[in-house]
């Protein structure tokens, strides 16, 4: 009777202190210093990132696909530099016997938007140009600059300082994919005809390139050597020439044809790059993190296959990465993982080797985010991007650092008050639920374990869940024997020993097999949970009483 007493006494005690705690152990909340998510409109299955271009006045130009009577077409909508929709969206292009891939749009010279068109129609392919006027919303006729009978991909473009245009594509010549490049004037008259950059025995695609102060072409692509992807980089002249040796970044992501590695110049000449690879395991090895590179004026490396996503040791994946440079050059990085289980955007903040801003997610949500667009303006940051919809739509929301969305913080973890109350009845539920199970049990050690964890988080945040879990396990294997633990007084025997060991492996082979958060309190104590049913279900065995006597 005394030890129920105890018990009870203690799992009272639980329920009152553990309970903020319990409710808090959740992913990371909103990020601090972002607004809410706004939609902005509707998107097609087959849209990719919003593309985002800033005037001199600090207006937001937003371009992006929507699907109209089956065929892509590209919308538009204007705001101000505080988020404020100027101009509702609006749809630039008709449908047409050609059905847009892929679309980029650039700056001209002379302040208008060009738009560059990568279409298709009947096995035929054309590289068109339309040029928009951000002012009177004014479009010019289609002009066709590049012709082909056979598949492209990738188009990609960028203007140098004499108002040429290069642009770059992957191209279906032969066999397999290579990289093209074409040069043209202001007025989009061909100077350079096309010309091969590439010579891969296999496929290169997904080119996305820079231009830097002397007109030099930076490009970073993905090749496919026969048996994985990599990422390839080099130097060329606006004529195709190449100007450094060709770099190998590494295993880039598998099945890469629509993830693109990015590329900017900096105020000093440099070349920042990151990429999404994998420095370890074969296909189906889901380890891939978010990396950067630096690279100074004389094509060495200042930043080497620096790390700045962080999975704690998980196998989570990321599948899109997005770059901007701010006015001190340091990289603000912006990347889709599902290290929170649903896609979400991740950012993080780089300044050479060193990360300023650790990764922090920028939203709680169930909907699935991905495809980002940061776009830096007078010191405050603007994302894009698309969420999943219903019936595999897509709908393109927005955030901002403008209006920070009302945080409260509940024992040192930010959460998002609407998304708190979201999940109460589920936490409460839980709650009740574990706080029954010790009654029923006698089995305080098991909230004695998960207080500990609790209260040294500070000291074991990073560490792998591993660890905590280990350290959990042997917290209530030392008060085993206790007044507190309604289980065998003491582990006395080689049986027992074993049953702990066997009990531990189908625990770890369970919770890496089913990919759980591992960093929420609820986890770790179900993982607590089943792992005491799991020992005492081997100790209990036939063979286990008769090794015991």
């Amino acid at each position: 009777m005394v030890k129920f007493k105890t018990a009870l006494i203690f799992n009272v005690l639980m329920l009152v202190i553990v309970s903020g705690t319990i409710f808090a152990a959740v992913p990371e909340g909103w990020a601090p210093g972002w607004s809410e998510i706004q939609p902005l409109s509707e998107a097609s299955q087959l849209s990719a990132a919003p593309t985002v271009l800033k005037d001199s006045t600090g207006n937001l130009h937003v371009f992006w696909l929507k699907s109209v009577n089956n065929n892509s077409q590209i919308f538009h909508l204007k705001m101000d530099s505080q988020g404020v929709i100027i101009k509702p969206d609006i749809q630039l292009t008709e449908a047409g016997d050609w059905k847009i891939k892929n679309f980029k749009v650039l700056w001209t010279p002379d302040n208008t938007i060009l738009i560059l068109l990568e279409i298709i129609n009947n096995g035929s392919y054309q590289i068109q140009s339309q040029t928009f006027d951000p002012v009177t919303f004014g479009l010019t006729e289609k002009k066709e600059l590049l012709n082909f009978e056979r598949p492209i991909q990738g188009l990609n473009g960028v203007f140098n300082s004499l108002g040429e245009l290069n642009l770059i594509w992957a191209d279906l010549s032969s066999s397999n994919y290579e990289i093209y490049g074409a040069q043209y004037t202001s007025d989009l008259m061909q100077l350079v005809p096309p010309v091969r950059l590439t010579s891969s025995s296999e496929v290169s695609i997904s080119p996305n390139v820079a231009v830097d102060r002397q007109d030099n072409l930076h490009i970073i692509w993905n090749e496919f050597n026969g048996a994985q992807w990599d990422l390839k980089y080099q130097m060329f002249t606006g004529e195709g020439e190449p100007v450094s040796e060709l770099q190998s970044l590494g295993k880039a992501i598998e099945y890469s044809s629509q993830i693109q590695p990015q590329i900017a110049i900096d105020s000093k000449n440099r070349v920042h790059l990151a990429v999404i690879h994998s420095s370890k395991g074969g296909f189906g090895i889901v380890d891939y993190n978010v990396y950067y590179y630096l690279i100074d004026s004389s094509n060495n490396f200042i930043v080497n296959d620096f790390q700045v996503s962080d999975h704690n040791g998980g196998y989570q994946s990321v599948s899109v990465v997005n770059l901007t440079l701010d006015e001190k050059d340091r990289a603000h990085i912006v990347w889709t993982d599902d290290m929170y289980g649903a896609l979400n955007n991740l950012y993080a903040i780089v300044d050479g080797n060193k990360i300023v801003q650790k990764q922090m997610r920028l939203a709680v949500t169930s909907e699935g985010l991905w495809l980002p667009n940061l776009v830096l303006n007078q010191g405050d940051k603007h994302l894009f991007f698309m969420a999943f919809g219903s019936e595999g739509k897509y709908n393109m929301g927005y955030m901002n650092t403008i209006h920070p969305a009302q945080i409260v913080y509940l024992n040192r973890i930010g959460i998002d008050i609407k998304h708190f109350f979201s999940s109460f009845v589920y936490r409460l539920t839980s709650l009740i639920f574990f706080s029954g199970l010790g009654i029923i049990m006698n089995f305080v050690p098991l909230i004695l374990a998960f207080l500990a964890i609790v209260l040294l988080d500070r000291w074991i945040k990073n560490i792998h869940w591993s660890l905590k879990f280990l350290l959990m396990v042997g917290i209530i294997l030392l008060l085993m024997g206790t007044n507190f633990a309604a289980v065998p007084e003491a582990f006395s025997s080689f049986y027992e020993l074993l049953s702990i060991g066997l009990s531990l492996a189908i625990i770890f082979v369970l919770a890496n097999a089913v990919k759980l958060y591992f960093d929420d309190g609820m986890t770790l104590i179900l993982l607590e949970v089943l792992w005491l049913y799991a020992f005492l279900f081997i100790m209990q065995i036939p063979a286990g009483h008769l090794l015991m006597g």
